[in-house]
């Protein structure tokens, strides 16, 4: 088995401002994959910006990261490596999710578990928990997928 080469993208988002975030994003995306990165990841809710909290209470915000998601995916069909993207997930309820996505499709959504609720912190009152701690597997490995107290 070869080593995984992983990309961290630690950048500064700006808080409901998808064309900048996604520019950002995109631009990380495309030198990971220069530096020939397996995965790349990305912090919790990259896509919106964190904390967003009442502007998750906001379909347009939702509906937007979603848009927003979805033309991060198609353009990314372009290079190699896994992309991992946190960003706020509306099904029947609103959940804090990480994108899992690789040439140009999602191929799944994991969400988090372990919600704080204390301090500054006050997720519970936003996210619903998600309940399943997926195993991805590639052909060179296998990995999973957290999020903050995950």
């Amino acid at each position: 088995m070869r080593p995984i080469r992983i990309a961290l993208a630690q950048l500064n988002m700006v808080l409901g401002n998808f064309e900048t975030n996604k520019k950002k994003i995109l631009s990380a995306i495309e030198e990971a994959s220069e530096k020939e990165a397996d995965i790349i990841a990305f912090p919790e809710l990259a896509l919106c910006g964190y904390p967003p909290e009442d502007l998750l209470l906001q379909l347009e915000f939702t509906e937007k990261s979603r848009k927003t998601l979805l033309e991060i995916t198609e353009q990314s069909s372009k290079y190699p490596l896994i992309i991992l993207l946190g960003y706020p997930e509306r099904k029947d309820d609103t959940y804090n999710s990480c994108a899992v996505i690789y040439r140009g499709k999602i191929y799944d959504s994991y969400q988090k578990i372990f919600l704080p609720n204390y301090g500054v912190f006050d997720e519970k009152r936003y996210f619903s928990p998600g309940s399943l701690i997926p195993v991805y597997e590639t052909n060179d490995y296998k990995f999973g997928v957290g999020i903050c107290e995950d």
